[in-house]
């Protein structure tokens, strides 16, 4: 992978739980890496939910250099918008050397 490809600065993040002021256990969000990314493409899509019809989603794929430990679980923050991981791949476009993180948000 060229590094010339890497453009945009991502944030893996974690939820954790820590307690607050009062002890009490609250879920938090914790940063498990600063990574260097491509894009490679970016939709929009509709999804049913329910009573709540129709929402606006939108799906963003991204490519890192390897990272082991991504959960589909942790989140992307991404230009201060957080995104839920829905796919981690690991292609043959790097040979085994990266992830390929597909991710979604509501619009």
């Amino acid at each position: 992978m060229k590094a010339g490809k890497l453009r945009h600065v991502i944030r893996l993040e974690r939820a954790t739980v820590a307690p607050d002021a009062y002890g009490t256990p609250v879920e938090t969000w914790a940063t498990l890496a600063t990574l260097r990314a491509e894009k490679v493409s970016e939709g929009r899509a509709e999804r049913i939910e329910g009573a709540a019809g129709a929402i606006e989603m939108v799906a963003l794929v991204f490519r890192v250099r390897a990272f082991g430990g991504v959960l589909l679980s942790d989140r992307v923050i991404f230009l201060g918008e957080a995104y839920n991981l829905t796919q981690i791949g690991s292609g043959d476009f790097m040979e085994g050397r990266g992830l390929e993180l597909h991710c979604e948000a509501k619009a």
